[in-house]
């Protein structure tokens, strides 16, 4: 070992025994890392209503994303053409759009999402709602 090197090796370790006082000083515990998932409830209204608790989506993700994991997990029936940004829902639980004038349109948090499934980002507790509807809501 070099004599220059042994104070910066020094320096070092009495920083890491400084970091290593400070977690221990502040609980004991190093903090946890953010959960993979976050849980979503989507609900699906055509002639009536149901909602899927506890869906399991990856955070960061979109509302196609929250779709894919219900769908692997058995929860919900649906299909969609195109991935990401241009994804296009064509059917959820059998009914596939367009029914007459109707097309599959959706909500989160009470919003309606002026973006496709695909591009609109969800947060833990989101709660998505997909009508088989004609109208709307308004997109300024």
């Amino acid at each position: 070992m070099k004599p220059s090197s042994i104070p910066l090796q020094r320096a070092g370790q009495i920083a890491f025994a400084g970091l290593a006082f400070g977690v221990s000083a502040c609980g004991g515990e190093a903090p946890e890392a953010a959960s993979e998932t976050i849980a979503v409830s989507i609900t699906v209204c055509a002639d009536a209503c149901r909602t899927i608790d506890a869906v399991s989506a990856p955070r960061g993700g979109a509302v196609i994303d929250a779709m894919a994991a219900a769908r692997a997990a058995g929860r919900l029936d649906a299909d969609w053409r195109g991935d990401g940004a241009m994804a296009f829902v064509t059917s959820i639980d059998g009914i596939t759009a367009p029914v007459g004038d109707r097309y599959w349109l959706f909500w989160v948090d009470g919003a309606y999402a002026c973006v496709g499934p695909g591009s609109h980002a969800i947060d833990d507790g989101a709660q998505i709602e997909w009508r088989l509807t004609s109208e709307g809501g308004s997109c300024s």
